[in-house]
This record gives structure tokens, C-alpha cells and sequence, in this order.
């Protein structure tokens, strides 16, 4: 059952389609829905009828023996599909989203000063960041965006969210124990501040997989005293784009997380997310990679240019078709570099990041009495990864999504 939707100003629904699922009791929207439910933005009413046995729309016919159902889920009647059984309903909408979208695409390749759902450079949009020229060739802006200049703007960018001091004394309390530093007395007006010890997160193996488990106040809905937070696609991408800088060590899976990852990356991360999605107004509980990326110019100009892939539906457990498995994506963002793999299950947000190695899981989310996990699995684990994920987020379903975006 379709929910209504408010109208815009110009006549026009607001946000995606919702439907209401009687036997779970709950509203999703499209994006786990099949084809025919997520071609509203090119043509309206597309969605199969559900008083009819065939949705063809010159059908004449009665019986029910050659009903077949499409992947996009119309159901026809053997006789009324066309030779090469495409279906007649979808076809003509598809190419036009292809051709809307390669034309989008071409665009942003002629051009260095537009920004569009695909090639996402939102800086354009103001008027201090630095700006290309527009008849900057496709050559000129790589090297601009590899630039020691660019890099300083991102990290000025990242540096301006409640920057949290690195330790500038030894930690002598016992080194494989999860320390937390106490909240200090206000010092008075002439005093130093205080400086933080180190926390340090030590390894643990659960079989194949080595995790990093922060304690409970670190997380998107706890840190600095928070109860609650929505921001975790905006802390996946921000996480993302940190582990994609230079000179960020990679964790090794026997030793503690080293304090770059554990301020600089894990906390800067979820303080910098958690402020950008409280900046803005009038949104909603859960975002998409590319709403996010429409919503905030803020975190475009953190995370600088990104190639923003479609958001797929993958599965975490091994399915019939590899390509309907996650594992198959991150190896797709693998082959194209400085990839994350963005992956939505149940409302909740993480980053995969894929290296030769193996697979990183950042997650910022809170896990019963534990806080954000960093995780690692060789590739002929990747399914163990995802068992064990499953299982610390307590997920009933296994069926997400997942968007790849490339960082320049």
C-alpha cells in the first residue's frame, strides 16, 4: 500500500515513494523495491497493478496458465511480451534514465564547473573554496585535485570540527586495557588545559576476523554526552575519505589501533558527521549517499570530488549470482581505487573499504555496551566479515544496499 506523499509548491510529491507493509508493520521506501518501483523520477505510475493478472495495457486476454513475472516484477502474459521479453512497461523509462544519466555524465567531463548526481564537485557552490577553471582540461583538474594544494584545503576543511588535542605524554596505565579518559575539573582562567591520555583500542580475533571495539562513549549516539544520532552516512563517507589520505597507517591486526586512527579518523569522523547532519533542517531520519551529498555542501567540501556510483541491492550472505553479493562490489571498488564501498542495512550506515589485503568495516554506531567497531578479514573471509557484522548489529534481514564512490 502506497503512502501518500505531501505536495512541494510546484504540484509535485515530496521525497521517494513509501509503501506500508502490513505483515511487518512498518513504511520502507523504493530503493529495496524491484525496477518497476524506483522509475518515478523519469515517469510516474510505473508500479505493477495489483488488480490485474496481466499489466500489459492493450491485454484483452482472460486465462492465468502464461502468466510470467519480470525481474522488474510486471507480470504478463507470455503472448503479450515482445520476442526478446523485455518488458514493454519499463523498456522506453530505462533508456531514458540511461540516456538522462550518461548525458549527465558527459557533461561533467566537458565541464569543470557544474555539478550533477554523478560527478559530485560541490565546492563550486562556494565562494571560498578554491575554485577550476572552466576550460581546465580533464588532465589539468587530476592533477589539481592531487595537488598538495587541494589536500590542504581538505584537511583545513576536516581540522575546522571541534578539533580534539593528541596526547603529548606517555600512557602509563596497563597497555592492553581499554582506557578512558576521565572528565577533568574546569580549570580556571590562568590554568593549561588538560591533556587527553591515550585511549588505546586493542585487537580481538573473533576466528578470521580482527575488530577494534571502542568503548561505549565513543560512538555517533554517545560521544561527548549525545544521546542518539542519524549522521552515520555522513561519518561513513568521512571515515572513507580520512582512509584514503595520505600517510594514514594501515591498522595491523596484532597490534592496538594506532592514535591517528583513534582521533584523527574514528572520533574526528563521528564529531565532524554529527555536526554537519545538526547543521542542517527539515530532513529526514535516514539519507542515501547522493541525498546526502545533495543535502549538505558542508560535507561535499570535506570530502572534496567523488565519483558517486548507482546504490545497488546486494546481499551479505553468499547468494546464487555473485553480483548479488556484496563481496562482488568491493571488488568492483577495488579495481577503481581510492573506492568505499557505502552499505545500508536497516537504517544503519557503514563504510567497506576494500585494499589487496582484505576489507575494512568502519562502523560508528553503537553495539550494546561497546562503541564504534573498525574490522578486518582477508578477502577469503569476506563472508565471515559480514557474519560477524550481521551479528554484533543484531540485523534480522540480510538484504541492504550499496554505493561506491570513488575518491580523486
Amino acid at each position: 500500500m502506497q503512502v501518500e506523499r505531501t505536495l512541494a509548491n510546484n504540484g509535485k510529491p515530496k521525497g521517494k515513494p513509501q509503501y506500508y507493509l502490513p505483515t511487518f508493520d512498518t513504511i520502507v521506501d523504493t530503493k529495496c523495491f524491484p525496477l518497476s518501483y524506483n522509475l518515478y523520477d523519469v515517469e510516474a505510475d510505473l508500479e505493477p497493478d495489483p488488480n490485474v493478472y496481466c499489466d500489459f495495457p492493450l491485454c484483452t486476454r482472460r486465462d492465468t496458465d502464461t502468466i510470467v513475472r519480470l525481474a522488474c516484477f510486471h507480470c504478463f502474459h507470455q503472448a503479450c511480451l515482445s520476442s526478446h521479453e523485455c518488458c514493454p512497461i519499463c523498456l522506453v523509462p530505462l533508456k531514458k534514465k540511461v540516456q538522462k544519466l550518461a548525458s549527465t555524465f558527459n557533461n561533467g567531463l566537458l565541464t569543470s564547473n557544474e555539478t550533477d548526481t554523478i560527478e559530485n564537485n560541490a565546492d563550486v557552490h562556494n565562494e571560498e573554496c578554491i575554485s577550476t577553471p572552466a576550460s581546465m582540461s580533464v588532465t589539468e583538474a587530476q592533477s589539481f585535485y592531487s595537488s598538495t594544494e587541494w589536500a590542504v584545503k581538505i584537511d583545513s576543511s576536516l581540522n575546522s570540527y571541534a578539533p580534539i588535542p593528541l596526547p603529548s605524554q606517555p600512557n602509563h596505565s596497563t597497555p592492553n586495557h581499554s582506557s578512558v579518559p576521565t572528565t577533568p575539573d574546569v580549570p580556571a582562567s590562568n590554568s593549561s588545559p588538560p591533556v587527553l591520555t591515550p585511549i588505546i583500542i586493542p585487537p580481538h580475533h573473533n576466528v578470521n576476523v580482527t575488530y577494534w571495539s571502542f568503548p561505549y562513549i565513543i560512538s555517533q549516539s554517545t560521544i561527548l554526552g549525545r544521546v542518539g544520532s542519524n549522521a552515520c552516512t555522513f561519518i561513513a563517507l568521512l571515515f572513507s575519505k580520512m582512509f584514503f589520505s595520505p600517510n594514514v597507517d594501515i591498522p595491523v591486526t596484532e597490534s592496538p589501533l594506532s592514535q591517528t586512527w583513534v582521533y584523527q579518523i574514528v572520533i574526528q569522523g563521528i564529531l565532524a558527521g554529527n555536526s554537519i547532519y545538526d547543521s542542517l533542517t527539515d530532513i529526514p531520519q535516514t539519507f542515501g549517499v547522493l541525498e546526502v551529498l545533495q543535502a549538505s555542501t558542508v560535507l561535499n567540501n570535506a570530502i572534496g570530488h567523488t565519483t558517486v556510483g548507482p546504490e545497488l541491492p546486494v546481499s551479505i550472505v553468499p547468494e546464487r549470482t555473485a553480483t548479488a553479493s556484496l563481496p562482488f562490489h568491493w571488488r568492483q571498488a577495488l579495481a577503481q581505487g581510492h573506492t568505499t564501498s557505502i552499505f545500508i542495512l536497516s537504517s544503519n550506515t557503514v563504510a567497506f573499504i576494500p585494499t589487496t589485503q582484505g576489507v575494512f568495516l568502519l562502523d560508528s554506531h553503537l553495539h550494546g555496551n561497546s562503541g564504534a567497531h573498525v574490522a578486518f578479514a582477508s578477502w577469503q573471509h569476506s563472508f565471515e566479515l559480514l557474519s560477524w557484522f550481521k551479528e554484533i548489529n543484531n540485523f534480522q534481514y540480510t538484504l541492504g544496499t550499496v554505493t561506491n564512490v570513488k575518491f580523486h
